[in-house]
């Protein structure tokens, strides 16, 4: 069994952090962006903006995404989530009203996916332990029993409580939080009166209005078996997330096969995917991250009709094809030296 490395996963983030632009700035030059690079939600977030108070708008972000760690972690006891996922079956639970909006709209949207993201794979996830040191490859029928518990109807809440129904259940918002925490720092921003940033968290990009000089801002989309520098392509991006969703980052290896981190609900397992990498664009990141993780589980033929219908984003399938929605169309770059079939639709 052969598992991803964090030291590969760290490396990974900090490209990304490179292909939207963000890395190799420190501190804020005259008349030059104020930048910030942190280490939340077990990735590295890096953070870059303009103005007069923006120093003190990304140290509030900061403290916002430490925030949001502590609430929403599947691990730590004393988070919302942990203790939702203790007491289910048997009493509701107290948790901060930020939490209790953010399940409900997750909650909403999960809905609209055709059962392919779901808030309540917590069994799942901890069963392969894809994340943990000890990941193991579990049998069919453990996983039909695992499937049989994911059920986001139990969900039940109020304006600051949380309960599920159903014993032997658990949260885990792995498949969004990092979106909603984008969500959370694009607030940060906008009472700070920050017009210009942007912002990687684990491969999600949030771009806050355009560059000074009004050019939109440039995020790359990684090609991951060129190594961990390697850019395939880049879009503008301005006032918009990009959510990427892919198996090469944390995953493990057994008898060939490799399982990623992405659940699928109603396999009880890591998805089996025909996509290596899908990036969603919506106006918020929750929506962002909730439709990339969709789309990776259910595959390339589901991605088309996304993008056909009107939805925005770009995917690389396992065919070297790299899919790009037209509406990303007139500002696309294939990276300097990189030649690949780029087919645009919808």
């Amino acid at each position: 069994m052969r598992a991803c490395s964090f030291r590969r996963l760290a490396a990974a983030v900090c490209a990304a952090a490179v292909c939207a632009g963000l890395a190799g700035l420190a501190g804020c030059a005259a008349g030059g962006p104020a930048s910030r690079t942190d280490f939340f939600m077990s990735t590295l977030v890096t953070q870059q903006a303009y103005g007069p108070r923006a120093e003190d708008a990304l140290a509030q972000a900061a403290d916002t995404l430490r925030e949001w760690e502590a609430r929403l972690s599947l691990y730590e006891e004393d988070s919302d989530i942990c203790r939702i996922n203790a007491a289910a079956g048997t009493q509701p639970v107290q948790v901060s009203e930020a939490t209790a909006a953010l399940l409900a709209q997750a909650k909403a949207l999960a809905q609209t996916t055709d059962g392919a993201f779901a808030l309540t794979v917590a069994p799942i996830t901890l069963a392969w332990g894809v994340h943990s040191g000890a990941p193991r490859v579990v049998p069919p029928e453990e996983c039909a029993a695992l499937a049989a518990l994911v059920d986001d109807s139990a969900l039940q809440l109020t304006q600051n409580t949380a309960f599920l129904s159903k014993e032997g259940q658990g949260l885990d918002l792995g498949g969004c939080a990092k979106g909603a925490a984008l969500d959370a720092v694009a607030g940060v921003y906008e009472k700070a009166g920050v017009q210009s940033a942007v912002v990687s968290l684990g491969g999600n990009v949030y771009a806050r209005g355009t560059k000074p000089g009004g050019r939109p801002w440039r995020v790359g989309f990684r090609d991951p078996s060129k190594g961990d520098d390697a850019s395939l392509a880049s879009i503008e991006l301005t006032d918009a997330v990009m959510a990427v969703s892919g198996d090469y980052e944390r995953y493990f290896e057994q008898d060939g096969v490799r399982y990623g981190h992405i659940m699928d609900p109603a396999a009880g397992a890591p998805a089996q995917s025909d996509i290596v990498s899908v990036g969603v664009v919506c106006a918020t990141g929750l929506e962002a991250d909730i439709r990339s993780t969709e789309l990776f589980v259910r595959g390339k033929a589901a991605a088309l009709r996304y993008f056909e219908a009107g939805g925005t984003g770009m995917m690389l399938c396992g065919d070297g094809v790299l899919y790009v929605s037209r509406s990303l169309q007139s500002g696309f770059e294939l990276a300097p030296g990189v030649q690949a079939e780029v087919q645009f639709v919808g």
